[in-house]
């Protein structure tokens, strides 16, 4: 049954209506809330079973994360509510009960951004897919399958000179390896370093500037740890930008200004 189809309950339009008219209350908005995951549950149907996260927008399935396990899978391929997903996370698991992801990934119309994790690649090219996340595959694989990306992000990489050097990587606006996302000549670290990203920079292009949000300083133990990557970045001709924090901390970690020059 398509979202759209389904209809709300008497209750819940209420509620809403009360809401819209500025009657609202703590315990009425959780009484909606309530309701709401109801009806979608509703709309669901037999995919309820197959999604560990999802989110609706104007009443149809918008974004959607597989469960770890999910072993019915492939009867529910033809299912109508896929159509309308454009967020499509399959997690990181191997779904190893489906040897192609191509049936599912051309039952989305609409999908342009997919997490593909450790699943298996499409057979078949998927070119309105625009940004992808994935472990680690070839990048002329990669090219083949999602000619139409935009946004690629490897969670690592063991071929970084092979990655380098094969031309689809300059036609993306956005490249992210582990932890360091490449904007042209900038370059910008993440989250959480890992040790990986120094291989990544030194068989990469020329940069001209790499960031550092702050917190990444204030955080115990960082600074030691991050000096072969500063390093790896100044061999490849790119100055260390340090970036503030979106929002300043209540209690700040001293760091020695010394230690990087």
């Amino acid at each position: 049954m398509n979202t759209t189809t389904l209809p709300k309950s008497e209750e819940l339009s209420r509620l809403e209506q009360a809401v819209n008219e500025g009657r609202g209350t703590p315990a009425l908005l959780r009484r909606i809330e309530r309701l709401e995951r109801k009806h979608q549950n509703a709309a669901l149907g037999r995919l309820v079973k197959m999604l560990q996260t999802w989110e609706f927008r104007d009443g149809v399935l918008h974004t959607a994360r597989l469960r770890d396990s999910t072993k019915h899978l492939a009867d529910c391929l033809g299912d109508p509510q896929w159509a309308t997903v454009q967020v499509l996370d399959l997690g990181w698991n191997k779904l190893k009960v489906l040897a192609d992801t191509s049936d599912l990934l051309a039952s989305m119309p609409l999908l342009h951004t997919l997490t593909l994790g450790r699943a298996p690649m499409p057979a078949l090219p998927c070119p309105r897919i625009t940004k992808l996340t994935v472990d680690d595959e070839p990048i002329a694989l990669i090219a083949e399958r999602f000619p139409g990306l935009r946004v690629l992000e490897l969670v690592h990489t063991s071929e970084p000179t092979e990655l380098w050097q094969h031309p689809f990587l300059f036609r993306l606006e956005s490249l992210s390896v582990g932890e360091l996302v490449f904007t042209k000549d900038i370059v910008r670290l993440g989250g959480r370093y890992s040790g990986s990203e120094v291989r990544c920079l030194e068989q990469g292009p020329v940069l001209r500037r790499f960031e550092v949000p702050e917190e990444a300083l204030l955080d115990e133990g960082r600074c030691w740890d991050l000096q072969e990557l500063f390093e790896a970045a100044r061999r490849k001709g790119a100055e260390v930008v340090l970036l503030p924090e979106a929002e300043p901390r209540e209690v700040r970690r001293p760091w020695r200004y010394e230690r990087w020059h």
